[in-house]
């Protein structure tokens, strides 16, 4: 949440809580990229249960399907079918795109942004309603994986407005049954991408999640990786809370500025606090930072940064 004080926005962060299988109050957006699912088991299983909305991202349809496939997760989900496959689909195999049948398939072939981007701006169309005008759409066309009759407006489930020009959807696909949440609120989007791999990707998704705010507004992008945590701090004070494991573990955090410099940062809660200092690359940085004894890590900025945790054994 966040509030204004004296001029200055205030913002209180508790996102580890996504991650909570006991937390069912948080609603969210799930988002799968095109990167392996190497999150633990029944934490996964969880995150994906407890979505208000699931997407998966082209080549991560394949990743979630083989998921599936593994153990007994198919047993422990309720709702197999994502209720959006988007991207450009040069990635999607057929195995993924017949079993997926009742998706809506959300073609992306812009090669300007990130599948990651593009997901973003589908997802604000599907989350939006019908007063949306036609110009503002980012995509014309969604279909069903089913393919389909040609309608005008989207209504595919209650509460749950596609906000599209044209939709191709299967009059015979029962779309409530897929989507079973009615109301498109959510508190955050969680895109799982882990941050091993290419360096030229791991910027990329650093880069959508600044480019987030002028797709979806105030609604916080979160990047889970398999032991970490990413997001971005706008300028203001912010309020991260802490769970106590990861301050007896000493598990690392650190804040960095992309793009441009920061003349003021002040922070409380961490083990080297930063006190009115600037940072920016070639200079100080705040990384392999981590916690005093404090349950809460306050940041005030005057400029947009990367804030990192580590998760460590969150998950035990």
């Amino acid at each position: 949440g966040s509030a204004m004080m004296n001029g200055v926005k205030e913002y209180k962060w508790n996102p580890v809580e996504f991650l909570n299988p006991k937390n069912t109050s948080l609603k969210y957006a799930l988002l799968i990229l095109n990167r392996p699912i190497n999150y633990n088991h029944d934490l996964m299983i969880s995150l994906w249960n407890r979505a208000t909305v699931r997407v998966t991202v082209d080549g991560g349809t394949n990743n979630w399907f083989h998921f599936l496939n593994q153990e007994d997760a198919l047993s422990k989900i309720y709702h197999h079918t994502p209720h959006i496959i988007c991207g450009d689909m040069d990635s999607l195999e057929p195995k993924a795109s017949q079993f997926f049948v009742g998706a809506n398939v959300v073609e992306t072939p812009d090669q300007d942004e990130t599948d990651f981007t593009k997901a973003l701006r589908v997802l604000d169309a599907y989350l939006k309603d019908d007063t949306a005008e036609e110009e503002d759409l980012p995509y014309e066309l969604a279909k069903d994986m089913r393919g389909g009759s040609l309608v005008t407006c989207a209504n595919l489930a209650q509460g749950f407005v596609l906000t599209y020009s044209n939709v191709l959807v299967d009059k015979r696909t029962n779309l409530t049954e897929i989507n079973p949440t009615t109301n498109g609120n959510v508190d955050g989007v969680v895109a799982l991408c882990d941050t091993s791999g290419r360096f030229d990707q791991i910027v990329a998704n650093i880069n959508t999640l600044y480019k987030a705010e002028g797709i979806l507004g105030s609604l916080p992008v979160y990047q889970l990786a398999q032991d970490s945590l990413t997001w971005v701090l706008t300028p203001g004070i912010h309020a991260i809370s802490v769970p106590d494991i990861l301050r007896r573990h000493q598990c690392w955090c650190s804040l960095v500025p992309f793009g441009s410099r920061a003349k003021y940062v002040t922070t409380k809660g961490l083990k080297w606090d930063l006190d009115g200092q600037s940072m920016e690359f070639g200079k100080l940085l705040s990384t392999s930072n981590t916690y005093s004894d404090k349950p809460v890590v306050t940041v005030q900025t005057d400029t947009a940064l990367t804030w990192s945790m580590g998760l460590g054994t969150v998950d035990d």
